[in-house]
């Protein structure tokens, strides 16, 4: 996760892992969630693929230092760009006067053979803005590629000066279009993340007639989901009785069927209280959180 400093530092730039989404190649972004990372306070969501890949990256590195040969390594490098201030990138290393940065996937599309410059346009464009920022001539991708079995690959990334000069452009722009003026770059409403930052104040507003037809939408697609979930409870069900007294069972198209037994261990809270109040009461945390509720109010 971001110190509270990063996150400062990330909304005054544009970070090498933000260009990909405003380029429109990100698979995980949008140059919407990029806007609104820079113009709110919207925390970083960290998924177990990112956390695994932050594991892996000092065992990444070292596996591109050794194969390379490269010497006097500096990691987690953060650098604004002297040219275009807006720039910025953070790389998991700098050495010899090039750029390390490390991925893991568990997908080989978008990789090519080991030591090209073929790598996924995503993946691409960041490493591109990296060398901008940097002032580097090459970017070194090593590359966790896990499969059915582990694969070890380096990719060697150099300066495409045209591409450079497009994602500067459409960087630049971006934040004078968008991030500088306070302009969504799409009328999609913000990310949930921001509309829990908002400061509310406890007080009822009369909304417009417009947003009946928001309810009106919103509970023809609960009441499909709700159908939904009825009939894939039905069809498990179909799919458990069908296993008899076996705990799996395979299909003639490959597919496994189980319904295996898991064990999870919890704290029995209110045993806790009554037998043990005291640790209760010095363990115990209260988190404050929004809940969003709509019903049918009836007006005189």
């Amino acid at each position: 996760m971001l110190s509270d400093h990063r996150r400062r530092l990330r909304r005054q730039h544009i970070g090498a892992s933000e260009s990909p989404a405003i380029c429109g190649v990100s698979p995980w972004m949008t140059a919407a969630d990029v806007y609104w990372r820079k113009v709110g306070d919207v925390a970083d969501t960290d998924t177990e693929p990112m956390a695994t890949g932050r594991r892996l990256e000092t065992v990444l590195i070292d596996y591109a230092v050794e194969r390379l040969g490269l010497q006097g390594v500096r990691r987690n490098q953060f650098r604004v760009s002297p040219d275009e201030p807006i720039l910025a990138a953070t790389c998991d290393a700098l050495a010899d006067g090039v750029v390390i940065e490390a991925k893991t996937s568990a997908y080989a599309d978008g990789w090519g053979d080991d030591m090209t410059d073929q790598v996924p346009d995503h993946v691409l464009i960041q490493v591109e803005h990296q060398l901008f920022v940097t002032g580097a001539q090459v970017a070194y991708v090593p590359l966790l590629l896990a499969r059915r079995q582990f694969e070890w690959r380096l990719y060697r990334v150099p300066r495409y000066e045209e591409l450079i000069e497009a994602i500067v452009e459409r960087c630049v722009r971006f934040w004078r279009e968008h991030v500088e003026p306070r302009v969504p770059p799409s009328s999609d409403p913000p990310p949930i993340e921001y509309l829990r930052s908002i400061r509310r104040q406890p007080i009822q507003v009369d909304l417009p007639a417009a947003v009946d037809d928001l309810v009106a939408q919103y509970v023809s697609v609960r009441e499909q989901l709700r159908a939904l979930e009825a009939e894939r409870d039905r069809l498990q069900r179909e799919l458990i009785a069908q296993l008899g007294e076996a705990e799996c069972g395979v299909t003639p198209a490959g597919w496994r069927v189980a319904y295996t037994a898991v064990e999870s261990r919890t704290i029995d809270t209110k045993l806790l209280r009554t037998r043990y109040p005291d640790i209760a009461r010095e363990v115990e945390r209260v988190n404050t959180y929004r809940r969003f509720d709509l019903k049918e109010t009836r007006h005189e």
